[in-house]
């Protein structure tokens, strides 16, 4: 049943990650270059709209990283006295972490800051009649960079992950 377990909270966690970054890569090379065919007025709602559906996901798979995180740190501190981890293993950890700690800044500062100012600027634009169509392309471009950035450091926390699997089974010698 202990391997049941850990099974499950391995393939969640894996599930969690890939959705979230697997999402990015989805936002960005799929979605979001198709909405450049339509027009500017349906452009930017539909930007701004997308990216807030795509968080919602996000604080879901971010949840389940954290639960399924702690759980797999336990089940490694366990594994421990069958295979004990380094120093050097706990520093690649902690780079992870900190690494995991950056996306979900990024993550906070989209869904708290650059959405919300997407949709006061859409929703001015309505009332004054005209969009600000700059003040709005360079939010949407802050938006894609965070974005792009945050990939970047997903696929580099994919890297560590394996490489942190490959130092605990004992694949690789840290020293």
């Amino acid at each position: 049943m202990e391997f049941l377990d850990e099974t499950l909270i391995r393939w969640i966690h894996l599930l969690a990650a890939a959705t979230w970054v697997g999402g990015m890569i989805f936002l960005l090379f799929i979605a979001l270059p198709t909405l450049s065919l339509r027009r500017e007025t349906a452009r930017a709602p539909t930007f701004t709209h997308t990216f807030a559906r795509f968080l919602k996901i996000v604080w879901i798979s971010v949840g389940l990283l954290i639960l399924t995180g702690i759980g797999n740190l336990y089940i490694r501190l366990q594994m421990q006295t069958h295979t004990p981890l380094t120093v050097y293993y706990y520093g690649v950890f902690f780079l992870k972490f900190i690494l995991f700690i950056g996306m979900l800044s990024m993550a906070g500062k989209l869904h708290f800051a650059i959405i919300p100012k997407l949709r006061e600027l859409e929703a001015g634009s309505s009332e004054e009649g005209q969009k600000p169509v700059e003040e709005l392309g360079q939010w949407q471009k802050k938006a894609l960079r965070l974005t792009q950035g945050n990939l970047l450091i997903g696929v580099i926390i994919f890297l560590l992950a394996a490489y942190l699997t490959a130092l605990a089974t004992g694949h690789v010698v840290s020293e």
